[in-house]
């Protein structure tokens, strides 16, 4: 292959492809053997790897192939995705102010932005700014009374379609 090729994984049902797929994402362990890319050890190097290829699958949801153990496994991945999206708007590593304006906008729904803002104040300050704080409840009693809320609708629909178990 050479660099701007698209490789297409086909072949008949049993011939492993989705057992391919699942020991590159790392739900299945490969038995033997070793996978290169391009030279490289793919699993040595698999996080630089996977930033220059693409996957499209067939499936809308989680594959239904996988044992309730791999599925878990990629929910881990996916939540573990989604906080590290969070860290970009929690002001973890650099103020909220050096953010792009829209980015900003996002960080003040964010309580972590706050807390963190609130260290950065103490240690370069020397005052706690207890504003940041009140805010930071603040969104968490608002986040968590909008799961409340969706919550019961939820349960209120599912208990008028009978979806509950008796």
């Amino acid at each position: 292959m050479y660099p701007s090729d698209i490789l297409g994984i086909i072949g008949p049902n049993g011939a492993g492809k989705s057992t391919l797929l699942y020991i590159l994402l790392g739900i299945v362990s490969p038995t033997i053997g070793d996978i290169y890319y391009f030279g490289e050890k793919f699993f040595k190097n698999r996080s630089k790897i996977f930033y220059k290829i693409g996957f499209a699958s067939q499936y809308i949801s989680l594959p239904y192939s996988l044992t309730v153990e791999e599925n878990l496994k990629v929910a881990e991945i996916l939540a573990w995705a989604l906080v590290l999206l969070f860290l970009l708007f929690s002001a973890v590593f650099y103020p909220v102010e050096v953010l792009p304006e829209s980015f900003q906008t996002v960080a003040k729904l964010v309580p972590t932005s706050y807390i963190f803002e609130t260290f950065r104040q103490i240690l370069l300050e020397g005052y706690t700014p207890y504003v940041f704080i009140l805010k930071a409840y603040a969104l968490v009693f608002v986040y968590f009374s909008l799961s409340v809320g969706i919550f019961i609708l939820a349960f209120n629909f599912a208990k008028k379609q009978e979806k509950l178990l008796k």
